[in-house]
């Protein structure tokens, strides 16, 4: 009875770190997605699809310049299908970086931009860690996305504007 009390406990704090986990990247506006290296899908959550302003409405492999579909009901992107809503200027950057990334790296920090279906481009930084077997071969990559275009835009204002000194506490921004 006392491992079944203690192996509960485990379970029920597992539970609320994972609880906690997803408040904090809902706070944060952050997409979560997970790509295994071997069979080179991804599964992306809600928020990535919201980000990107993908869904079921609409298949990944149309890229952003087409007409709306239905089809996408298994949430699993590739990498060729995420390229394809990359901003072209950014594309070859960023194969060539996933490519290096995969042969060796770690972790992985990316600003780039995409193109909605609607037109729309987005900045968007993103984080990834990868994840080894026992040998050390690379088998998955886990990471997240955030829409940053609001925030590049109020940084790119306020190097072009003269500085000007506060004379009082800032306020924090709520949205």
């Amino acid at each position: 009875f006392r491992i079944f009390n203690a192996k509960a406990g485990d379970i029920m704090q597992a539970q609320s770190d994972l609880e906690r986990l997803r408040l904090a990247a809902e706070a944060a506006g952050t997409g979560v997605w997970d790509y295994d290296l071997a069979s080179q899908k991804a599964n992306w959550d809600a928020r990535m699809h919201e980000i990107y302003e993908t869904g079921p409405a609409r298949r990944p492999e149309d890229g952003p310049n087409s007409a709306p579909e239905s089809g996408l009901d298994s949430g699993q992107w590739t990498f060729d299908t995420w390229i394809k809503q990359v901003h072209p200027d950014d594309q070859q950057r960023l194969r060539q970086g996933f490519s290096t990334f995969t042969s060796g790296g770690e972790r992985s920090r990316e600003i780039f931009r995409v193109v909605t279906s609607a037109g729309r481009i987005k900045k968007i930084c993103a984080h990834a860690l990868m994840l080894r077997d026992d040998q050390g071969q690379p088998t998955r990559l886990v990471g997240s996305n955030q829409d940053i275009t609001g925030a590049a835009e109020v940084l790119d204002e306020a190097a072009t504007r003269p500085a000007q000194h506060s004379t009082g506490p800032q306020e924090m921004e709520t949205v």
